[in-house]
């Protein structure tokens, strides 16, 4: 893609463009002069997959330009930039964890975002000798398609009963797991689903935190369990080939616990698993997966890392 600082367009067909020109765009609302560049851009994240490919392009896109351009932001700015890039020119209406994720994550740490406030807490990864295990169903998905936009709304919708109940409560966050019962007389049965999966997943974070700096590895495999539950039967975010892949790792050995990653439908699941089960996973999901699905599978180890930086050529 070249960029002459006067014409900016994303190419016909190239949907991926769309998010480059959109951080170009609100680069130039901040009042950044980028100069005639050209941009070469290649990564390893498979497109889809639920694994933030859109938020690492953009972000990386405006580090180079900023740089470029002899500009810094903030780190929650920039990805705030990001997210609205996404937003306006991708349609995409996507929260701001995968953005902060790329412009403030620490290595060996888990990144807790407290998305009223924009604070941030690097927890320690204290996982033994656990490690984190991504597989790749293969179905592609999108968040800026109907499903995830859908499930927007229905917590909007499911907010605006409970605000009616009780004008103090503003964001489902506000909603105690002990209250759900209670709001539930008040909404249809679906809106009962989106608010309960958002309130129990809430209390799983901190319990998540909880575990991770107690190091109790089978505890957080649990809570990854009990989250996918949650996001299969109560927010419905789920497919026929992720549960699978769910309900395959859990017959193996040495797996603590799986869930869905991303938005949903379709892309990735994420497993806690010990060093020694990884290859029994990779059998495992290559017998029972590969040979009964229409998508192959792929199974790969991750480990944290830090933030997004220039690098010296």
């Amino acid at each position: 893609m070249q960029i002459d600082g006067q014409v900016i367009r994303a190419e016909p067909g190239e949907r991926w463009s769309r998010y480059v020109v959109g951080v170009i765009e609100l680069l130039k609302r901040q009042r950044v002069n980028v100069p005639g560049t050209q941009v070469w851009i290649g990564g390893g994240l498979p497109p889809g997959a639920g694994l933030a490919s859109s938020a690492a392009l953009e972000v990386g896109v405006a580090l180079a330009l900023l740089r470029r351009a002899g500009r810094t932001l903030r780190p929650v700015t920039l990805a705030a930039l990001c997210r609205q890039a996404e937003h306006e020119y991708a349609r995409s209406p996507c929260g701001i964890m995968d953005q902060l994720c790329c412009t403030l994550a620490k290595s060996g740490h888990a990144l807790l975002i407290d998305c009223r406030s924009m604070a941030v807490e690097h927890v320690p990864l204290n996982l033994g000798g656990a490690v984190i295990v991504v597989i790749d169903s293969g179905v592609r998905h999108s968040i800026a398609g109907a499903g995830y936009a859908a499930r927007r709304r229905e917590c909007s919708a499911a907010l605006a009963a409970v605000n009616e109940v009780e004008p103090s409560v503003t964001s489902l966050r506000d909603v105690t797991e002990e209250r759900v019962p209670y709001y539930a007389e008040h909404l249809d049965a679906t809106l009962v689903r989106r608010l309960r999966h958002v309130v129990t997943e809430n209390a799983r974070v901190g319990r998540a935190v909880d575990a991770l700096r107690a190091g109790d590895v089978p505890g957080l495999g649990r809570l990854m369990k009990a989250s996918h539950a949650s996001l299969r039967d109560d927010f419905e975010v789920s497919c026929e080939e992720l549960d699978a892949i769910v309900s395959i790792a859990a017959t193996v050995e040495g797996i603590y616990g799986a869930r869905l990653t991303g938005g949903g439908f379709g892309g990735c699941v994420i497993a806690l698993a010990a060093n020694k089960a990884v290859p029994l996973l990779k059998s495992a999901i290559h017998d029972s997966y590969d040979s009964g699905c229409d998508t192959k599978a792929s199974v790969f180890t991750v480990a944290s890392a830090s933030a997004v930086r220039p690098l010296e050529v």
